[in-house]
């Protein structure tokens, strides 16, 4: 329990700092958590697994979402 509660207290003062940031493709992000939803991921495990990774720094957009975005930005750039 102890352990729980300095990672809770860890999570809390990087929150605090600003550390935390939106993910860059909010729909994305969205779209990706509800098929863990339909899944039948339990709520608070998928949720203790995004929040460990984003501590950790492995929550990061893939190069393909990138370039996919990018892309569908230029589209619309040009279409202006």
């Amino acid at each position: 329990m102890n352990g729980e509660r300095r990672l809770e207290q860890e999570i809390l003062a990087s929150f605090e700092r600003g550390e935390w940031k939106p993910p860059r493709n909010q729909k994305g992000e969205i779209a990706r958590l509800r098929v863990a939803a339909e899944e039948g991921v339990p709520y608070q495990t998928l949720m203790a697994s995004v929040l460990h990774k984003f501590v950790a720094g492995r929550l990061v957009e893939t190069q393909r979402r990138i370039a996919a975005r990018s892309s569908r930005a230029a589209r619309k750039r040009a279409a202006a």
